[in-house]
């Protein structure tokens, strides 16, 4: 994603995309792309069987995007290894640990029932994002450091043909309320 969030601003800034709703659907995973405070990335996510909430969450506590310009912000997460890295403007800047527990979480995947929305999710209470969603692109595969380095050149506004991306979206086009999708999926939002 191309986000801006002003170097002043230190509370938490919000969404860049979610599918948290609440109460949840019983057997839904639910997650959460988003500014914690100071400026850190952080993901999040659970899932909401028979037997309760199970969550897990990173924060990115050496990541601090806020600045006056917009930089390229890409996090991915390795479920095989239960590793999260965040890169911004292409350069890694922290890796991390974000276990999955198998025996609750099964074959979790970001790509869950309910559609996930950009810059809040469907609580739609106070965590819509408090900066600038430029543009943004969600990949169904994990993203390699050389990949996440070429789609920061592009910064949003070039999509290549890749059968791993499921969406891309330029929010700087003159008539907002009907974006298209630029992959080749169609998930245009009206």
């Amino acid at each position: 994603a191309m986000v801006l969030l002003p170097k002043h601003y230190s509370a938490r800034a919000g969404v860049l995309l979610g599918n948290y709703n609440h109460p949840a659907k019983t057997g839904e995973y639910r997650y959460s792309f988003e500014i914690y405070t100071n400026g850190n990335p952080r993901i999040y996510y659970d899932y909401d069987g028979e037997s309760g909430v199970t969550n897990n969450a990173y924060v990115f506590k050496k990541v601090d995007i806020r600045s006056d310009e917009f930089v390229h912000l890409a996090i991915t997460h390795d479920v095989a290894t239960n590793k999260v890295y965040c890169y911004v403007n292409g350069e890694l800047k922290e890796e991390g640990q974000l276990p999955i527990n198998k025996e609750v979480f099964g074959d979790y995947s970001f790509l869950s029932k309910t559609a996930p929305v950009v810059g809040n999710d469907h609580r739609l209470n106070s965590q819509w994002f408090k900066g600038v969603i430029a543009g943004m692109e969600i990949y169904s595969d994990l993203r390699t450091a050389e990949e996440i380095a070429l789609d920061a050149q592009r910064a949003c506004k070039e999509f290549i043909s890749d059968s791993n991306l499921l969406a891309a979206f330029d929010f700087t086009q003159k008539e907002p309320l009907n974006l298209l999708d630029k992959s080749s999926n169609g998930n245009d939002v009206l």
